[in-house]
């Protein structure tokens, strides 16, 4: 029984921890037939976050990154400003980078000036997309590291992947918390005393 509650308690970890991962950004940056392509989704809770009062009123620009200062952005206009990304680097490039294509959600920061951008009047927890291709490009032309980088939110995270593509953990939990349920089933049953023959 024992053993059974046990596997019922990480069970139960297992799915609070799905709804946590969840709600942070998950950014992959890949080399993809000669080119570099940022791809990145999820959702971000923005309390603990101090809004600038630059809401609403950028004119727009286009993708870019600064990977020595901390700068990944996706189509800045009409966004809303908050303050509270710390500086995390993503490689030694200081040059300024300008995508060729970009799409989905308003969305970047620049961990630098301490600047993160959401689509205007954004609401935490509401879902995020968004992806650009720098056309002709590798990591080191860009002077990007391969590696992941975390910038912690007081509430969230958003996470680079450059040069992998990790199974999201969303879908590796399930499969994790059946295991162990069928393990415990069969430890349980392992246990429970045999019924004595008459």
């Amino acid at each position: 029984m024992r053993c059974l509650r046990l596997v019922a308690t990480m069970v139960a970890w297992g799915l609070l921890s799905i709804g946590s991962v969840q709600s942070a950004v998950l950014i992959n940056a890949l080399e993809v037939g000669g080119d570099v392509t940022f791809s990145g989704a999820g959702s971000l809770n923005l309390a603990g976050l101090t809004p600038t009062t630059a809401q609403g009123v950028f004119a727009g620009s286009d993708g870019t990154i600064a990977p020595s200062a901390g700068r990944l952005t996706f189509e800045l206009s009409n966004i809303d400003i908050y303050h509270g990304i710390p500086l995390v680097p993503f490689g030694s490039g200081a040059t300024f980078h300008v995508t060729n294509s970009v799409s989905g959600d308003h969305f970047g920061f620049n961990s630098g000036s301490d600047n993160l951008g959401v689509p205007h009047q954004y609401g935490s927890g509401a879902p995020l997309s968004f992806s650009m291709v720098f056309a002709l490009a590798t990591f080191a032309s860009l002077g990007i590291d391969p590696g992941t980088y975390v910038w912690q939110l007081p509430n969230d995270t958003i996470t680079l992947v450059v040069g992998a593509n990790p199974v999201p953990l969303p879908a590796a939990l399930p499969l994790f918390a059946s295991v162990l349920l069928g393990g415990g089933v069969l430890a349980w049953r392992k246990r429970k005393p045999k019924a004595a023959n008459a």
